[in-house]
């Protein structure tokens, strides 16, 4: 037990992870995922967590456990918030590793996910018969939950699978029927099934692992590309084939879009075409061009007043750049007011 202990001390975090991994964030019971996005001296830079399209602000002083995928499973260290960052993307910046082990977990994360699979009993008077098709419900290391035109399975019915993953070779394993739903129209509804490995070589269980992991990590993403922040700035608008702009504020605003208040009483409709000049600061000041994507009224405007949804379709790196680190103070100042609130 003590030679296993200084064993686990030895592992150096810094030797296993490079920019852009994937990684998990705990931290106030929860996990997070996040990614690295800096490597400096013994410091690591990962995105901050992100919860109900809000970030999560770390104290300094902070014990986190940070978990990165290896081959036989996932590596956990613990670390120390020092500071957080708001610069272009919030940051949380991890020192003070201390390895804590590879986790092997009976339980795997799970993700929704529709890829082709094909099956066939293994024993019983119909094994070794001809494959049936199928598309995943869901997926993970543990296992895979499919709806299937071919009736009749049973819990405890053992099946050979050959599952693909997208430009790869598939992945074979042998799993047992866990859980059997028969909807009421068996025809059209056919029959979803939980299907638990119980044959599956590790290099084949690693690779859906890392694919969970990636399909995750690309959903996170997403989110956070576009993270919505109340703020009300001035907005000066106008349809492109006018001259003369009119008068607005926002009601929130991403790096994607915003939600306009129209002071002028005139209406819109989906499609329309504005250009777009939103004031940040007194001497801050971008443009860019936009799509009215939906049309309505809301609480907090009066009925003279439209709100309307904009979707950008034009932008400049810049400008977003500009944009990203306004929300990002914004998003800072929200948090250390909900912070005081509680």
């Amino acid at each position: 037990m003590f030679w296993r202990k200084k064993t686990e001390d030895r592992v150096n975090i810094f030797s296993l992870v490079r920019v852009n991994d994937r990684i998990q964030l705990k931290v106030y019971g929860r996990a997070y995922l996040s990614r690295v996005e800096d490597i400096r001296g013994q410091e690591l830079f990962v995105g901050a967590p992100v919860e109900q399209n809000r970030v999560r602000m770390l104290p300094t002083g902070r014990e986190v456990t940070v978990s990165l995928f290896a081959v036989h499973g996932l590596q956990q260290f613990s670390a120390v918030v020092v500071r957080m960052e708001t610069n272009r993307i919030p940051l949380v910046v991890l020192s003070n590793f201390k390895a804590i082990g590879t986790v092997q977990r009976r339980e795997y994360v799970r993700v929704l996910q529709k890829l082709p699979i094909r099956y066939r009993p293994l024993s019983g008077p119909k094994g070794g018969g001809p494959w049936f098709n199928g598309i995943t419900n869901d997926l993970s290391g543990g296992g895979v939950q499919l709806t299937v035109r071919h009736c009749g399975l049973e819990v405890g019915d053992l099946l050979e699978i050959e599952l693909f993953l997208p430009g790869e070779e598939p992945i074979s394993a042998v799993g047992q029927v866990v859980r059997s739903t028969q909807g009421y129209f068996s025809i059209l509804s056919g029959q979803t099934i939980g299907i638990k490995f119980t044959e599956i070589d590790s290099a084949e269980r690693d690779r859906i692992v890392r694919y969970v992991f990636k399909k995750q990590s690309e959903m996170l993403d997403s989110r956070r590309s576009f993270v919505r922040v109340r703020q009300r700035v001035e907005v000066s608008y106008r349809r492109s084939n006018k001259h003369s702009f009119e008068r607005g504020y926002t009601l929130d605003m991403s790096t994607g879009g915003l939600r306009l208040v129209a002071l002028s009483g005139e209406s819109f409709n989906t499609g329309d075409i504005l250009d777009i000049w939103i004031v940040l600061s007194n001497s801050t000041i971008i443009g860019a061009t936009g799509e009215v994507v939906w049309v309505g009224n809301g609480k907090e405007t009066s009925a003279q007043e439209q709100q309307i949804g904009i979707k950008f379709t034009k932008i400049d790196s810049e400008s977003r750049a500009l944009l990203a680190d306004f929300l990002s103070g914004a998003r800072t100042e929200d948090n250390q007011l909900d912070d005081k609130a509680a």
